[in-house]
């Protein structure tokens, strides 16, 4: 038994800060999930389709250019040109794409865009011919069946007999999707789409230039993003649409 000195005065001990009173219940996750409006679920559904085909559109082209085996045979008269010095002379195809309308009726999504190809050398192109289609993206698809190829079957928009050097020509073109073969998804009470343009060109001096275009809303003042087509609006046009090309 301790002596009474060694004891601990009473006083002088601390007492304890009383209990917390009980915090209230902890928020209910579906109550906060639903919370979430619904043009925020679509947009992080497209950026998540951004994130499977920008990387393989990335690995598509790199998977392209390891498969080429250089072959030696004479030069066709179509060749692109070489300079003496090794330096490629072939001709530069720049393409871009702007919406003119977008719009969706019972049966129809239409899309009318301006692709204009500009011509960046000293030389003329001749003999071109434009394929393009629009399609839905969707996130259970492998990539390659999403994607503007070489290997995809695109229908003929237009074919230009010349563009001069340094010059740009533009193709004006109207696409259709049936409403029935768009890949719509849901979040909330939303539902939207992704629409894809899938562009080739193709001519003797160029071989085939290949892209692909993300079709969405202006995301405001989020520079560069663009949000899901609704579809679970009345049937009409759609304003402030853009082109956003992958890879």
């Amino acid at each position: 038994m301790p002596d009474a000195d060694e004891r601990p005065d009473a006083a002088q001990v601390t007492a304890l800060p009383p209990p917390l009173p009980p915090t209230d219940a902890a928020p209910d996750p579906a109550g906060l999930w639903a919370a979430i409006p619904a043009w925020q679920w679509a947009s992080a559904s497209l950026l998540a389709l951004l994130l499977v085909l920008v990387p393989a559109a990335f690995a598509l082209r790199r998977r392209r250019i390891a498969q080429r085996v250089p072959i030696i045979e004479p030069p066709l008269a179509h060749a692109g040109a070489v300079a003496d010095d090794g330096a490629d002379l072939s001709p530069v195809v720049e393409l871009a794409v702007e919406i003119t309308g977008l719009s969706r009726s019972l049966m129809m999504l239409t899309l009318d865009c301006r692709l204009s190809i500009a011509n960046r050398s000293p030389r003329a192109l001749r003999d071109l011919s434009v394929f393009a289609d629009i399609t839905s993206a969707h996130r259970t698809l492998p990539a390659d069946q999403q994607l503007a190829l070489e290997s995809t079957v695109l229908p003929l928009c237009d074919t230009l007999e010349r563009i001069g050097p340094h010059q740009t020509h533009t193709v004006k073109f109207s696409l259709q999707l049936p409403v029935r073969e768009l890949a719509a998804f849901r979040q909330g009470e939303a539902i939207a789409c992704v629409p894809l343009l899938r562009i080739r060109v193709e001519g003797p001096s160029i071989g085939c230039r290949m892209q692909t275009n993300v079709i969405g809303l202006a995301n405001g003042s989020a520079a560069g993003r663009l949000r899901p087509v609704p579809l679970h609006t009345p049937p009409g046009s759609y304003p402030d649409v853009r082109a956003r090309a992958l890879g």
